[in-house]
């Protein structure tokens, strides 16, 4: 119960912070955003691959070309990189591939290596170090040797 008045309260603060932003009452002009007075210095592009496979650079190779045609100057890349040394020499040999692709493309590439989202990375060298929340006065019933949590009742 207190996890969801919790969310309920969270939810309303971003409701609320929302509102007090310019965009949400039209006081922003977006016509600048559309490339007719303001030069953004980093267009980017977010690419998410494996790199476990020929097809993936291909792929990359698609939308460096359609990023570079489109005036995009940098490529945001989650290719694993956070577990180098968890890759085969394949692995190694598609990455720079993927480096001459972004370079003949004149296309940064800006490297995702420590994604901490959902830590899987991390969590596949030592599961131990998942995080978790406290439970107190959890009720649980063992039978046959199994414990199995009792739920609350319904309020």
């Amino acid at each position: 119960m207190a996890n969801a008045i919790r969310c309920l309260i969270l939810t309303l603060f971003l409701t609320f912070l929302g509102s007090l932003s310019p965009l949400s009452r039209g006081q922003v002009d977006l016509s600048e955003s559309r490339g007719q007075g303001k030069d953004y210095p980093y267009r980017w592009v977010y690419v998410s691959r494996s790199l476990r496979r020929n097809s993936d650079v291909a792929d990359i190779k698609s939308i460096a070309k359609t990023a570079s045609e489109h005036g995009l100057n940098g490529m945001v890349l989650a290719a694993g990189l956070d577990r180098l040394d968890r890759q085969s020499p394949d692995y190694f040999t598609r990455l720079e591939q993927v480096k001459q692709i972004c370079k003949q493309s004149n296309i940064e590439i800006i490297p995702i290596i420590f994604s901490v989202g959902y830590g899987g990375s991390v969590l596949s060298k030592d599961r131990n170090l998942a995080a978790g929340i406290p439970v107190k006065d959890a009720l649980f019933v063992v039978e046959n040797g199994q414990a199995h949590l009792l739920p609350e009742p319904d309020v």
